[in-house]
């Protein structure tokens, strides 16, 4: 059946081109991946396409722009396996990680989706595409498929072509004459195209016995084939040696512009169009992917992942590491913010146990981020960094190890100084002091105290003073033989919350505002059940306080507030949001596993489960919006922390597959106005978006008028930003023309007013 889905690439350009992540549109998204893992590439007159598991960059051939394509320009997935652009029918095909295919012609997506929905008996992978006339072969774990590229739809398979009838994977495929050759681990296998029946194995016979075949390409009437890696080309006459015949690693052959690539361990071989008889021999450490672009420059991926690389092949000039900029990986345990900047501990979420992760940090600082990893950054003994602090206090990043210890360090001078057992409170598990020593999270109070989860220590709970005191608290009895403490929050009152995992439940503890003396220390574990603290579930994951001072609890079955926080030690118990009524009445994200609680400046809760992301009204009987693979372009519905620019409101979020924000429309206010800034502006005809107007008291009263004064809009801001449709109270778009943008703070002692110019 022929299942084509068509949208429209969307191509950002006039006021589009200089945003940036610090003024992002409203209701925009932006993937943050390690483009340097690219691993295909290929080229049309304009542009070299990268892809790989991060997704899709262009890179601009005569202008060398780089420019990141996504699923919020209409793709139908981000994670790519092949791509490849057809000249003869100005087709470019895209194959992502799970089989699903977009073509993009002209500017408009035609996405076909049968491979991808289509219930099969393990991997479906496709690796190769080999075009011929209208028709793409499509070589992989299924064998090979063959695409109708001008009728966009699936024209035949060849599956069970292995030896009696088994599904055999095809490496790559080509046309020779009159037979059809497939690569495999068994050798290469040839059928006459004019076979009645091709998806019989009956009609395939082995052509050369291989244990190891991936390359195979036709080029200048030669057939180009990998042979127990050594590379051969056979003709009507005979067959000979490519080179020397020395067995190498053997990666890449295709052609673009009339130009053979082939790609192999020592360089890339090339046969020019003007002279195909004759081949030009380019030196080159592990060329994985190469294309020879329309200024006959070679562009080629390395086997040390650094990205796409540039090289003169008239001069040797190299030119390396050409990709977007993002963090270095894709891993993520935990996120917070300073100011306008926000930082990622790299570590693996979850994983309590020392697993040598050594992308310590990822800093996010307008609109650019830098990665710290072992060894580059001063931090020469850390790894696994999976909780992560910045002190306003003091200006020192803390990063929590688990099994290193933890690290602070001073970004304005770069000094580090790690701390463990001999120079602070922490400490290793007492049944073994050769143990690793745990770090599992990490929160600064309003007086830049830092506390400490030391998971496993006979005293879970440790504060570091901004005068450089230590102390560490323990709980008798309340925590059983793990002492499994991890994420934590402080409270209006100075409550600390701390999540205790291992099917522990929440502990409360309260210093009573005396760390060193602990003779009126108070804790209190909360669990599942009425009586025993009235969580849905013993195994919590987070907890948050919000702007009003309530404990927002997420599960693995369910979220839970604390309305009074403050009778906590007077048996004050946790409950479950109720949304609608009678027969309709449940609560509120039922059993769902939180990950992850935010807050943004207009006390609405960002929600983060396996699922998927909700935005919720500050007393969560309302669903803003919701945010899955399916309905936005969020690159995994497993999002398992999340962050906001207080000042831009950008929402970052972590899952498990990287990176991703959405720039949202809730900042943190305050009682007057601040730098009030309205974006984009001027609005251009051609914007559909939403004009935010940053910079705002907390709650301000917003109203638009025309030039006249008359009203066409009002609002209350969320936190200290307020967004416009751009259209009036009738749902007609602005005019050309000067709108009036009136502000005030809620007790209207402090008021401004802006400008904003249509121009349609």
């Amino acid at each position: 059946m022929k299942l084509v889905k068509i949208v429209t690439l969307v191509l950002f350009t006039g006021v589009f081109t200089s945003l940036n992540a610090q003024n992002g549109v409203t209701g925009g998204w932006k993937v943050h991946l390690p483009f340097q893992t690219a691993s295909t590439l290929t080229a049309d007159n304009r542009k070299i396409y990268v892809g790989g598991p991060s997704g899709i960059f262009t890179y601009g051939i005569d202008d060398r722009e780089l420019e990141l394509w996504d699923k919020s320009r209409g793709l139908a997935s981000f994670s790519v396996n092949v791509l490849k652009y057809s000249p003869d029918l100005d087709v470019l095909m895209i194959v992502y990680q799970n089989a699903d295919i977009d073509l993009i012609k002209n500017g408009v997506i035609y996405n076909l989706p049968d491979i991808a929905r289509k219930q099969t008996v393990g991997e479906k992978r496709i690796s190769h595409i080999y075009f011929n006339g209208q028709y793409a072969y499509l070589s992989g774990s299924l064998g090979i498929i063959v695409v109708d590229l001008l009728k966009r739809e699936i024209k035949d398979s060849y599956t069970n072509i292995g030896p009696a009838a088994t599904t055999i994977e095809v490496n790559g495929c080509t046309i020779y004459h009159d037979s059809i050759y497939a690569a495999t681990h068994k050798g290469i296998l040839r059928a006459s195209i004019h076979s009645p029946n091709l998806a019989d194995y009956n009609y395939w016979s082995v052509f050369k016995p291989s244990s190891k075949s991936r390359l195979i390409h036709t080029y200048n009437d030669k057939l180009f084939a990998e042979v127990d890696t050594v590379m051969f080309t056979f003709t009507s006459s005979g067959s000979a040696f490519l080179r020397d015949g020395t067995a190498r690693n053997n990666y890449d052959i295709s052609d673009n512009f009339g130009n053979l690539v082939i790609s192999q361990s020592d360089g890339v071989t090339i046969f020019w169009k003007e002279n195909p008889g004759v081949s030009t021999k380019i030196d080159l450490d592990n060329p994985v992917r190469s294309v020879i672009g329309t200024n006959k420059q070679l562009l080629f991926l390395s086997y040390y992942q650094n990205g796409l690389n540039y090289a003169n092949t008239f001069t040797g000039q190299i030119e390396s590491d050409i990709y977007p900029n993002g963090p270095v990986a894709i891993s993520g345990a935990d996120i917070c913010t300073n100011g306008n900047d926000i930082y990622v501990a790299g570590g693996n979420p979850d994983s309590w146990y020392l697993a040598y992760n050594f992308n310590l940090y990822y800093k996010y600082s307008n609109g650019i981020w830098s990665s710290c990893v072992t060894k580059k950054c001063a931090l020469d003994t850390a790894s696994d960094i999976v909780a992560i602090a910045s002190n306003p206090v003091t200006n020192k990043l803390y990063l929590g190890s688990f099994g290193r210890g933890l690290f602070e360090k001073d970004e304005a001078t770069q000094e580090v100084k790690a701390y463990n057992e001999t120079n602070s409170s922490l400490g290793r598990p007492p049944s073994d002091i050769n143990k690793p020593l745990n770090i599992s999270g990490l929160k600064v109070d309003p007086n830049g105290n830092l506390w400490v989860s030391n998971y496993g220590s006979a005293s879970p709970l440790s504060v570091l003073t901004p005068d450089g005191h230590w102390k560490n608290f323990t709980f008798p009895g309340a925590l059983g033989n793990q002492n499994s403490l991890t994420d934590i929050d402080v409270d209006n009152n100075g409550y600390k919350w701390v999540v205790a995992v291992r099917s522990v439940g929440l502990l409360v503890f309260d210093d009573n505002g005396t760390i060193d003396n602990t003779a009126d220390d108070r804790y209190r574990v909360l669990k599942q059940g009425a009586g025993n603290g009235g969580l849905p579930s013993n195994d919590v994951v987070c907890a948050t306080k919000d702007r009003d001072g309530e404990i927002w609890i997420g599960t693995q079955a369910g979220l839970a507030v604390i309305f009074d926080p403050a009778n906590v030690f007077e048996g004050a118990e946790a409950a479950q949001v109720i949304i609608g009524t009678g027969s309709n009445a449940a609560y509120l994200l039922g059993n769902a596993y939180i990950n992850c609680i935010t807050v943004d400046g207009g006390n609405r809760k960002w929600i983060g489960t396996k699922t998927g992301v909700w935005l919720l009204s500050p007393d969560g009987n309302k669903t803003i919006a919701n945010f899955t693979e399916d309905n936005s372009p969020l690159i995994s519905n497993n999002v398992l922390d999340i962050a906001i620019n207080p000042i831009t409101g950008e929402v970052v979020m972590i899952t498990d597959k990287g990176l991703i924000s959405y720039f949202g429309d809730g900042t943190e206010g305050t009682e007057k106005h601040g730098d009030v800034f309205v974006f984009p502006n001027p609005v251009r005809h051609d914007f559909s978006g939403v004009i935010s107007i940053r910079g705002l008291p907390e709650k301000a009263n917003v109203k638009i008028t025309d030039i006249t004064g008359a009203l066409v809009y009002e609002t209350i801001s969320n936190g200290g930003m307020a967004t416009w449709n751009g259209r009036n109270f009738n749902g007609q778009k602005a005019a050309t023309g000067v709108y009036l943008v009136f502000t005030s703070n809620k007790d209207g002692s402090d008021t401004m007013a802006s400008k904003i110019l249509f121009i349609n």
